[in-house]
C-alpha cells in the first residue's frame, strides 16, 4: 500500500468536513443514519464545518465526492481522511459500477481510516482489492428519540404487517411484496408499504415516502416488519423497526443475518418460505421482542474513538492516479 506515516491528530474537539450533503425529509437509510450520527457527535463536542481549511477531518461516504476527497487529502496531507463504506454498487446498479466499486476500495485503502457497516460489506470490499489495516466494522443505529417502543398501540383485529423502502430499486424486494399481494391471507393479515414502489398493489396499502416521525407512528401501530431487500450492507429500515419493538422477517441475504439475531426475528429464502415465517412469527409475537442492537450514543462514541486513534498518512501520486484511472473507466462506460 502506498502510504507514508506523518503524525497522529488527537483532539477532544474534532472539526469535521462532511463531503456529502445531508437531505431533509424522507430519503435513503444512509442519509437518515448520518443525520442521527451527526446529531450525536455534536453532543460530544464535535464541530461540523463548511470550510475545508478549518477542518482537521475529512469524512466521506462511498462514491460521494470521491475524487474531491482524494484531491483534498493530497492538498492537505495533515488532515485525516475517513471513509464510510457499505453497499456494493455493481449488485444494485449494474456492471459498469464495478469500476466505481474498485475506485472506492482503492480510495479507502489509501485513506487514514475506513469504517464498514457490517462484516458482509467488509468481506465484499476485500474481494475487490480493499487493503487497509486501519479499518473497523461499526453497525448503524437509529435516532432513538424517533424510533422507540414507547406508547406502542395494543394489537387488535388483523395482524398488521409493514414494509418500507425509499428506493424503488428492484433489489429492494418488490417481487416478494407482489407475491404477498397475491398470496397473503388478507382475512387474517393487513399489510402496508411505505415509500417508492414500481409495483401497483391490489391488497397491500401503499403510502408515499413520509418523514421518519410518521414512519415511527406507523411502526407503533404494526405487529411485524417485512424486509425482502437483498445484498444490504446494513439496513436502516430493519434497525428502525426493531427499535420500535417490531419483530423482523428478512431475506437471508447480505448483512441481514448479522442484524437479525436470536429473538428479534426470522430469515427467509423463498416466497413460500416468507409466508411460512409470517405464520410462524405471528403465532408467537411475544417470543420476538429481543431488540439487542446498540444505541446511537454508543455507535457515535465508536466513530469518535476510531477517528481519534487513526494515524495520518499520505496518499502517493501513484495511488491517486490509480483511483483516477478507475473513475475514468466508470465515466467511459456510460
Amino acid at each position: 500500500m502506498e502510504v507514508e506515516p506523518i503524525k497522529n491528530i488527537m483532539t477532544s474537539s474534532l472539526k469535521i468536513k462532511l463531503l456529502l450533503k445531508l437531505e431533509n425529509g424522507p430519503f435513503g437509510g444512509g442519509n437518515q443514519f448520518l443525520k442521527a450520527l451527526k446529531k450525536e457527535l455534536e453532543k460530544k463536542d464535535v464541530v461540523f464545518v463548511e470550510n475545508r481549511e478549518e477542518a482537521n477531518v475529512l469524512f466521506t461516504v462511498t462514491y460521494h465526492n470521491l475524487l474531491e476527497a482524494v484531491k483534498l487529502k493530497r492538498l492537505f496531507p495533515e488532515k485525516k481522511l475517513i471513509f464510510r463504506l457499505g453497499d456494493v454498487f455493481r449488485y444494485h446498479r449494474g456492471p459498469r459500477w464495478k469500476f466505481m466499486d474498485k475506485a472506492i476500495a482503492l480510495s479507502a485503502s489509501f485513506a487514514d481510516g475506513a469504517i464498514f457497516q457490517s462484516n458482509w460489506s467488509f468481506e465484499e470490499a476485500k474481494k475487490i482489492g480493499f487493503n487497509n489495516k486501519n479499518s473497523v466494522v461499526i453497525y448503524n443505529a437509529v435516532d432513538s428519540s424517533i424510533f422507540n417502543s414507547k406508547n406502542r398501540i395494543s394489537r387488535s383485529g388483523k395482524i398488521k404487517l409493514i414494509a418500507a423502502s425509499w428506493s424503488s430499486n428492484k433489489n429492494k424486494g418488490f417481487s416478494f411484496y407482489e407475491f404477498l399481494d397475491n398470496h397473503l391471507d388478507f382475512d387474517k393479515f393487513e399489510m402496508t408499504f411505505i415509500g417508492n414502489s414500481p409495483v401497483e398493489f391490489k391488497n397491500i396499502i401503499k403510502l408515499p415516502p413520509i418523514p421518519s416521525v410518521e414512519i415511527a407512528e406507523h411502526f407503533k401501530k404494526s405487529d411485524i416488519f417485512i424486509s425482502a431487500s437483498k445484498l444490504e450492507a446494513c439496513s436502516n429500515s430493519i434497525l428502525e423497526a426493531m427499535s420500535s419493538g417490531l419483530p423482523v422477517i428478512a431475506l437471508n441475504s447480505g448483512s441481514n443475518p448479522e442484524i437479525i439475531r436470536k429473538g428479534s426475528g426470522e430469515l427467509f429464502d423463498s416466497e413460500f418460505g416468507l409466508l411460512s415465517k409470517i405464520n410462524q412469527v405471528s403465532s408467537s409475537l411475544e417470543n420476538y421482542k429481543n431488540n439487542n442492537q446498540e444505541n446511537i450514543e454508543n455507535i457515535a462514541q465508536k466513530y469518535l474513538d476510531f477517528i481519534n486513534r487513526s494515524p495520518v498518512k499520505k496518499i502517493s501520486l501513484f495511488s491517486f492516479l490509480k483511483i483516477k484511472f478507475f473513475l475514468k473507466l466508470f465515466n467511459l462506460s456510460k
